[in-house]
This record gives C-alpha cells, sequence and structure tokens, in this order.
C-alpha cells in the first residue's frame, strides 16, 4: 500500500518553483527513491519488509517487487526509459551487479573484482558504476552494450566512482584524495574531459544524477547538514526539501523531474519551469 502526500510548490532554484510529493511504503521502515525515467516510472528499495531490502519498481501508486532470485538484499540504483533496471545485489558474501530486462536478470561482474556495483545505464545499453580489488578502495567503470568494461577515475584521485550517464555519454560521478574521510567532490566527464562541480566552501559533494539536457543532481555538505544540489546551464542552486534539516537529490529525468530523500522518506520534485539544454556545458 503506497501513502502519498501532496506539498504545495515553493521558491527554489533559478526563481523557479517546485511541487514535493512524498512517497511511502506501509510497512518499510526506510524507503529509498533511485531513479525516474520519462515514462514516471520509479525504480529504488525499501528495508523491513521482507528482506534486508526490496527492490522495487513504482509507477501511478503501485509497488512491484524487484528482488534478484538468489539475493538476501536487492539495490536497483537505476531505470532507462527503456524499463530496464541496473542495481546490485547481496549474495551473503559480496554485492553483484545486475540487469533486469524484460523480466530476466544478469549479473554484472567486473573482471576480478570483488565487488561490483552499478549506477546508471543509458537508452543504448551503457552502464556506469565502481568496483573494488581490495575493500574501500573503489573505481569508476562503464561497461558498453557490448559487454566491453573499462576504468575510468578522476585524475590523481584515491577513490572514484561513476555516478550516472545519460544518452550523450556525458558522465557525472565523484571522487576522493581522502580513503580514510567521508569527504568527496563531484565531477563531470566527457569525451575525455574532467571538471570538478560543487558550491564555493562546501564541505563536500556528490553527484548522483543527469539528464539529456545536461542537468545535473547531487548533495553538498555544509558542516553536518546536508543539501540538495542542482546543477543547469553552468549555474548551482539549492534544491531543500521544505521545512527539512536534511535533503539528498537522487536522479532527474528528462522532463526536470527529481527524486530525492528527506528524512529518511523518498520525495518526488516537479519542477516547474522549461527545461534548458546543457549538453555542451563539459565540451
Amino acid at each position: 500500500m503506497c501513502i502519498i502526500l501532496i506539498f504545495g510548490s515553493t521558491s527554489a532554484a533559478f526563481g523557479s518553483s517546485f511541487t514535493f510529493t512524498n512517497i511511502r511504503l506501509q510497512n518499510a521502515l526506510t524507503l529509498s527513491l533511485s531513479a525516474i525515467n520519462d515514462r514516471g516510472q520509479i525504480a529504488g528499495y525499501a528495508s523491513g519488509v521482507t528482506h534486508n531490502s526490496d527492490g522495487f519498481l513504482y509507477l501511478s501508486g503501485k509497488f512491484t517487487t524487484v528482488n534478484f532470485p538468489t539475493g538476501s538484499s536487492t539495490v536497483p540504483e537505476s531505470i532507462n526509459n527503456r524499463g530496464n533496471i541496473v542495481g546490485y545485489y547481496f549474495d551473503g558474501m559480496s554485492n553483484h551487479g545486475f540487469l533486469y530486462s524484460s523480466g530476466s536478470f544478469h549479473t554484472i561482474d567486473f573482471p576480478g573484482a570483488i565487488e561490483t556495483v552499478p549506477t546508471q545505464n543509458n537508452k543504448y545499453g551503457n552502464i556506469v558504476g565502481w568496483y573494488e580489488y581490495t575493500i574501500a578502495n573503489p573505481h569508476g567503470f562503464m561497461m558498453d552494450s557490448s559487454g566491453n568494461f573499462r576504468t575510468i577515475d578522476y585524475p590523481g584521485a584515491q577513490i572514484s566512482s561513476l555516478n550516472g550517464i545519460n544518452d550523450h555519454g556525458q558522465i557525472i560521478g565523484s571522487y576522493s584524495n581522502n580513503p580514510s574521510g567521508p569527504i568527496s567532490h563531484c565531477f563531470f566527464y566527457s569525451k575525455g574531459t574532467f571538471k570538478s562541480i560543487g558550491f564555493p566552501h562546501d564541505d563536500g559533494s556528490g553527484c548522483t544524477g543527469i539528464n539529456n539536457h545536461g542537468q545535473i543532481v547531487g548533495t553538498y555538505y555544509k558542516g553536518d547538514v546536508s543539501h540538495g544540489m542542482l546543477y543547469s546551464v553552468g549555474k548551482l542552486a539549492t534544491v531543500d526539501f521544505p521545512n527539512s534539516p536534511s535533503t539528498h537529490l537522487i536522479g532527474i529525468n528528462n522532463k526536470g523531474h527529481i527524486l530525492g530523500h528527506h528524512d529518511n522518506e523518498g520525495f518526488l520534485a516537479t519542477l516547474n519551469e522549461n527545461k534548458q539544454d546543457n549538453n555542451n556545458q563539459g565540451e
């Protein structure tokens, strides 16, 4: 059963407004929304239902379970406009990536890695994510539609992860030069060029979603407080859930609909403005 609460519009980024909608699943201790496609399908996961973590597909008030058959927990991370879902499952020993397409699961493991976590897929079947050869030492990867892998790490960083890819092949991710701490920074990557993105004087940031207009969402930190971050046409703006002490933006589709979390709840923010194309921002 789903309970939806509609909140009124509020002033937000670039002089525009958002309508916030809470999305809740009955009997779930926590609900995490991961991605939304242009059809309005939302992929995510919940805890406290049947497994440690249950994957789901949500559309028009209906939840459908998406659980890897042999996994003790399943975490969908992305859904493209073809309805194909990527994410990872835990087999009792480590995390493995998966692709869910046409009702069938397929395992994705970076060669030789002890852990593989896909984070986003585009309509061409390209998948990005991160992997580890050793614990706490992640590297970014991209897998093409033919199953070929390649590593993509932010130059000079000790830790890298790829968190999103759009249909133009533009990629966003996070990197850190401090393997013992949580501080990370957001980056944009296109055609071999990296660009760091973040608010001046923030205490860390992470990018988690990019659409075909080059709009990027993520989270930045000031002290112990997290804020939603929207990057569009070369400008950064804060997008926070009304009256919430913390906001994390997770994904954005080509219609400008944004997924996020606040206070351990998921929400959908509808951007009330005409989208602007930002495809050349990093080129």
